[in-house]
């Protein structure tokens, strides 16, 4: 049903691409209207992880008791010998604390359209500064440390992100690492040390190559590759395979920030490529919001180098 349910979506998105080879508008419109506000867009930061740690500590009070008396009742099992029902209890304790982790991580990543859906890295940034006073776990620490300098980037405040980026040490083979490296060379570039800006790339890169754990490691180290090569060359380069690049992640994009991100990019190469007035419809404040800071700056420059072409300056 879900997935009759997202091939009806797809089918009522035409190509971005008309048969003349110009970005169809209209299309592009109609993708971006899909999106829809989180549901944390009416609380405060403060309330939302009010409400998230109140669940969390119930709901881990629930998954101890449960583990530890499945486990128990399996112990007492084996030593009757029932070995049948120890192993069995023993698996429903094991699910049991899979489950909860499972959860968990529903929860967490419904929290995250804060930043994804609604682009309000303010609140993000406060949500995560909240939960980073609960937890003294190491590598969660580390991963609210990297969410917290993508705050910093989406604010546009790129030096910031990456001294905060320079304090996380993680193994060649975490799999953070290639985030912090996206952040990385992306705010590099944007305060124009392309040197830097290309080392990190191949670092992720390497990473690609020699260091991702499983397929969907590999997969997503690959697609920060994609994406942050094309950014590194200039604009003016960028070249029919380019607009294939932009357009697929654009119809592929999962949520609203990366979205309206590769709308950017689209109106970029537009207006780099002579077709001013696709990028001013493209860069329309209805198509794009909500936008984050850094967004919204990239978006009132290119509007404005738009309306100087129109205007012959």
């Amino acid at each position: 049903m879900a997935g009759e349910e997202t091939g009806a979506k797809k089918s009522e998105v035409r190509s971005l691409v008309l048969s003349a080879g110009g970005v169809d508008v209209a299309a592009v419109r109609a993708l971006m209207a899909r999106d829809v506000p989180s549901g944390y867009r009416a609380q405060t930061a403060d309330e939302i992880f009010d409400d998230y740690w109140r669940w969390f500590r119930r709901f881990r009070l629930m998954e101890i008791v449960g583990v530890l008396g499945l486990a128990a009742v399996a112990l007492i099992a084996g030593m009757l010998g029932y070995m049948v029902w120890y192993f069995v209890l023993l698996g429903l304790a094991i699910l049991s604390a899979v489950l909860f982790r499972s959860v968990v991580g529903q929860r967490e990543r419904s929290i995250t359209e804060i930043i994804t859906q609604d682009c309000d890295s303010a609140k993000w940034r406060r949500f995560m500064e909240l939960y980073d006073e609960r937890n003294r776990r190491g590598f969660v620490r580390r991963r609210i440390a990297c969410n917290i300098a993508a705050a910093d980037y989406a604010d546009g405040r790129y030096a910031d992100a990456i001294r905060r980026l320079a304090s996380i040490s993680v193994g060649e083979r975490s799999a953070l690492r290639v985030t912090i490296l996206n952040t990385r060379a992306l705010s590099l570039y944007w305060l124009g040390d392309q040197g830097a800006a290309e080392q990190a790339l191949r670092s992720a890169q390497e990473f690609r190559d020699r260091f991702a754990r499983s397929r969907a490691a590999k997969a997503v180290a690959a697609s920060v590759c994609e994406s942050v090569e094309q950014r590194l060359r200039p604009v003016e380069t960028w070249d029919a395979s380019d607009l294939a690049l932009i357009v697929r992640r654009l119809e592929g994009a999962q949520a609203h920030n990366e979205r309206a991100s590769w709308c950017l990019r689209l109106a970029e190469y537009e207006l780099a490529h002579g077709d001013t007035e696709v990028a001013r419809q493209l860069l329309d404040e209805k198509v794009l919001s909500p936008m984050t800071p850094a967004m919204r700056r990239s978006r009132d420059e290119l509007l404005h180098d738009v309306e100087a072409r129109m205007q012959g300056r």
